[in-house]
Order: C-alpha cells, then structure tokens, then sequence
C-alpha cells in the first residue's frame, strides 16, 4: 500500500503477481462480482487505525456471496486495471482465494 500511495498510477503494476491477507468488505456500488480485501493499519495505536483494500473481481458467473463480509481470505493472483464507479482501480484478478481464520493480530503496520 506504501508503494501505490507513492506511484499510484493502478497500469504500472499490470501482470504483477499478488497475495494479499485480508477481511472481506462489500462497498455500496460494486456488482456481486468485486468484494474489497482490506486490513487496518496501525501507525501507533487502535485509536489511529485506518482501513487500506484493494477490490477483487472475480471470474464471470461467480457471486461474491461466497465470501462473507468480515470473513478472512488470503487471495492470489494478479493485478489488472479496473473501471470502478468512473475512477481507474488497481484490481485483484483471483487465481486462488482461500479461507483463514481471523488472525490473533488483525492489525499490519
């Protein structure tokens, strides 16, 4: 995330390969084909805790309904660019997504 907020342009990172460790949020305004994958970020307490995602877009004919809100996923694959909501998005294209429990420390730093 520290890198995208210094060069956030989302087409410098197509065809990297990912895998992110998250919790599942549905934002207004998505088809049921994006989920986001998100963590909070600490810089010193819980009390300056601020979420950071990126969206998940999954293969064509697959629900997001899978994957609970709040639920824990670690997802693989690769970035694409996305439209979303008339903004250009980095984008998680899954090539696996698996279900984890909640980590005993949800925070990264």
């Amino acid at each position: 995330m520290r890198t995208l907020n210094v060069y956030p342009e989302p087409d410098a990172y197509n065809g990297q390969k990912v895998e992110v460790t998250g919790f599942v949020i549905y934002p207004h305004g998505l088809s049921e084909q994006y989920f986001w994958i998100s963590r909070f970020i600490l810089t010193c307490c819980a009390a300056d805790a601020y979420p950071v995602g990126l969206p998940v877009k999954l293969p064509e004919g697959r629900s997001r309904s899978k994957y609970p809100q709040d639920s824990w996923l670690i997802v693989k694959g690769e970035m694409i660019t996305e439209e979303l909501r008339g903004q250009r998005k980095l984008t998680i294209l899954p090539m696996e997504i698996e279900s984890i429990p909640k980590p005993k420390n949800p925070y990264d730093y």
